[in-house]
C-alpha cells in the first residue's frame, strides 16, 4: 500500500510527465531525423562522387590515350622501322619496340608500358617486344576482341586510331592499335598499358585516398593514408567498377570522402536543435505548472486527494478526517475564489449519541452510526465517510427525498457523534436550509438497534462562503457555533449570523 502511494501521481505531475514525454519523444525524432537525412546525403554525395569519378577516369584514358598515340608516332619515326615492318624482319622490330621501354614516355611514368605489338595489314602479328608481360604464344594478341573491331573496319576507316579497355590475366589495361605508313598502311602497332597505374592520379584529381583492387581480390594500389581511416565514421566509402570493353565488371576503385566537416556541422545543428527543444520542454513544463497553480485545476486535484485520504482513514483516525476536513474546505474556497461562487459548510452533531452508546453498550453505537451514515448517504450518497452526490441547479428549489439531484457535497465524520458537510453549489441559506431539513427529517427518525427502537436528534449548525468567512478555519468555527446555538434553543438547524452569535 505504502509503495502504491508513493508511486501515485497528482494532475499536474502527470500533465508535466506527459509534456516531458512528447518532448523526448521530439528530441528521439529530431535525432534520428538527423541520422536520416545525414544517410540521404551520403546516399547523393555518394552518387556524385561516382559520376566525378567517372568523368575523371575518361580524362585520364583520354590522356592515356593521347601519349599512347604519340608514342606510336615516334616509333614509327625510328629510322628503319618502316623497313623492317615491309621485309617483316621479326628480330630487328622486337629490338625496336624493346627499346621503346627505356625511352622517356616510359621512365618519366607517362605511360605504364606493358607490351608492343606490330602486325600487318590483316592483323597477323610480324613484330613483339620481349619486355613486358608474356602473351604466352607469338601469334597471341593482347585484347583480341578490339584487334578483331579493327580489322572489320573499311575504307578509311582503317586509318583511324581505336583503343579500349580489357582485361589480360584478371588486370585491366589499356590497349590502343594506330596504323602505320600513313594513307596506305603497311601495318599497325598495338600499344598495351597498364591501366591501374594511371587511375592512380584519381588520388591527386580527387583529393581523397584511393584503393584498387583487381578481379582476384589482388589490391592493385593502395594510398598510403588509407588504413588511417577505416573504421572512421568521418570518411565515406564509394566505390567505381571499371568496365572492359565487353562491358564486364573489371577493376574495383575505392575511394574515402572525408564527410568530417559535414559531421561536425550537422552534429552542431543537431545539438543547437535538440537544445532548443529541450529549453522549449522545460519552459512549457514551467508554464503548465503555473497556470495549474493559478487555476482551478490545481485545487481540484488536491480535492480530489484529500477525499481518498478521507475515505481511507474514516472513523479510524477521527483526528486525522478533522485536518483533513480543514485541508479540503481550504481547496474548496480557492476553488470557489476563482469562480467567485458561494457554498455552505454544516456542522452536525447527534445530540443523545452519547446516552445511546451508554445505554447498550459501544457495539450497538458503532452499529448506530452506521445507520446514521447509511441514512446521509441516502442524502448525500455513497459511503459514510466521504460521498459525492447531486442536487438540482443551484437556484432550484430541492426536490423530495427520494429523489436524485445533482448538488455535489461532501460529508465527513469529524469526531464520535460530530460530522462535516460542504455543499460547493449551495449558494443560498434558503437552499442550505432545504438540505438540513432533508438530513433532518431523515437522521430523526427511529433506528432498530439490539431489536429495540432508538431515537436521536440531531443539530445542524450552516454558514455560508463567503458571507460568514474566508478562512477555513473562521468557517468551521462559525458553523459550530450555529450548531450549539441550535442545541442550546433546542432547534434543529441555526444559520450563523453576527447579530445573533
Amino acid at each position: 500500500m505504502n509503495a502504491q502511494r508513493r508511486i501515485k501521481l497528482g494532475l499536474s505531475d502527470k500533465i508535466s510527465l506527459t509534456v516531458i514525454a512528447v518532448g523526448v519523444l521530439g528530441l528521439i525524432l529530431v535525432y534520428y531525423t538527423s541520422i536520416y537525412y545525414r544517410n540521404i546525403a551520403y546516399e547523393h554525395y555518394q552518387h556524385t562522387i561516382q559520376i566525378l569519378a567517372a568523368i575523371k577516369i575518361e580524362e585520364i584514358v583520354n590522356d592515356l590515350k593521347a601519349d599512347a598515340e604519340d608514342l606510336a608516332h615516334a616509333i614509327e619515326q625510328q629510322p628503319g622501322f618502316l623497313q623492317n615492318i615491309a621485309e617483316k624482319n621479326t628480330q630487328a622490330l622486337a629490338k625496336q619496340l624493346d627499346n621503346q621501354f627505356y625511352q622517356y614516355f616510359v621512365t618519366a611514368n607517362i605511360i605504364a608500358l606493358s607490351k608492343l605489338h606490330v602486325v600487318d595489314i590483316d592483323f597477323k602479328i610480324i613484330g613483339a617486344s620481349n619486355e613486358g608481360i608474356k602473351t604466352g604464344t607469338s601469334t597471341q594478341l593482347i585484347c583480341p576482341q578490339l584487334s578483331q573491331n579493327a580489322n572489320l573496319r573499311m575504307g578509311a576507316d582503317r586509318l583511324q586510331l581505336i583503343s579500349g579497355t580489357c582485361d589480360h590475366n584478371e588486370r585491366p589495361l589499356f590497349v590502343l592499335i594506330s596504323s602505320l605508313g600513313g594513307l596506305k598502311p603497311v601495318g599497325y602497332i598495338q600499344i598495351v598499358t597498364d591501366l591501374t597505374s594511371s587511375l592512380q592520379k584519381l588520388e591527386l584529381a580527387l583529393g581523397m585516398p584511393v584503393q584498387i583492387q583487381l578481379q582476384n581480390g589482388e589490391i592493385s594500389y593502395l594510398s598510403e593514408d588509407w588504413p588511417d581511416v577505416l573504421g572512421d565514421k568521418n570518411h565515406l566509402p564509394v566505390v567505381y567498377k571499371l568496365a572492359t570493353l565487353n562491358n564486364e565488371n573489371s577493376a574495383k576503385i575505392s575511394l574515402m570522402a572525408d564527410m568530417t566537416q559535414f559531421n561536425q556541422r550537422v552534429m552542431s545543428h543537431r545539438n543547437w536543435v535538440m537544445a532548443l527543444a529541450t529549453i522549449s520542454v522545460a519552459a512549457a513544463v514551467i508554464l503548465i505548472l503555473y497556470i495549474l497553480q493559478s487555476s482551478t485545476i490545481t485545487p481540484l486535484s488536491r480535492i480530489q486527494k484529500i477525499l481518498n485520504l478521507l475515505n481511507q482513514y474514516g472513523a479510524t483516525q477521527e483526528k486525522k478526517s478533522r485536518v483533513l476536513f480543514a485541508q479540503l474546505l481550504e481547496n474548496i474556497i480557492t476553488l470557489q475564489k476563482n469562480r467567485k461562487q458561494r457554498f455552505a459548510v454544516m456542522i452536525l452533531d447527534l445530540e443523545n449519541f452519547e446516552a445511546v452508546n451508554k445505554q447498550f453498550g459501544h457495539d450497538a453505537g458503532t452499529e448506530l452510526l452506521k445507520h446514521v451514515g447509511d441514512r446521509l448517504s441516502g442524502i448525500l450518497r455513497n459511503s459514510d465517510i466521504v460521498s459525492w452526490t447531486g442536487t438540482d441547479t443551484p437556484g432550484h428549489k430541492l426536490l423530495p427525498v427520494d429523489t436524485k439531484t445533482e448538488y455535489r457535497a461532501t460529508l465527513a465524520r469529524l469526531g464520535g457523534d460530530e460530522f462535516g458537510m460542504l455543499l460547493p453549489t449551495v449558494e443560498t441559506e434558503a437552499q442550505a436550509i432545504s438540505v438540513a431539513r432533508r438530513i433532518i427529517d431523515s437522521l430523526n427518525s427511529e433506528y432498530i438497534i439490539n431489536n429495540q427502537e432508538v431515537t436521536l436528534r440531531c443539530c445542524i449548525g450552516i454558514c455560508i462562503y463567503p458571507d460568514h468567512g474566508q478562512q477555513e478555519q473562521e468557517l468551521i468555527r462559525k458553523a459550530d457555533k450555529a450548531m450549539f446555538t441550535a442545541k442550546q434553543n433546542a432547534g434543529k438547524y441555526c444559520i450563523y449570523s453576527a447579530e445573533t452569535l
